[in-house]
């Protein structure tokens, strides 16, 4: 484009998902939280949450009449976030909801295994 400006749908796309990227991060950006024992705990508890949550999710999905409320806060927030501003705190009000479904998760997979 002229003047070097470039503000076409690639460079768009690849902004959302930076911004989604930032919002489901599992280390802050913070330097006191990012380094040391602090990030170890947090990865470990993301890597713990968000595999199992992430399972959950598309059973809820896939029982989306009886559990697809379960779904409906985390996809708004992340949508929500790619128009504007994102960062991981916004991501801690559905923390709880997604133990919920790295419950579910954990419980299907323990099932399986059983099986």
């Amino acid at each position: 484009m002229a003047g070097g400006r470039t503000s076409g749908w690639k460079d768009r796309i690849v902004l959302a998902a930076k911004k989604v990227a930032g919002l489901w991060r599992p280390l802050p950006r913070t330097v006191q939280l990012s380094h040391g024992w602090p990030a170890r705990l947090s990865l470990a508890a993301w890597l713990l949450t968000m595999p199992a949550a992430a399972f959950g999710a598309l059973l809820a999905a896939r029982h989306w009449r009886t559990a697809g409320w379960l779904l409906i806060l985390p996809v708004y927030t992340t949508l929500l976030h790619v128009a504007f501003a994102t960062s991981l705190r916004y991501r801690m009000p559905l923390e709880p909801g997604l133990i919920v479904l790295a419950a579910w998760g954990y419980a299907e997979a323990w099932r399986g295994l059983k099986r």
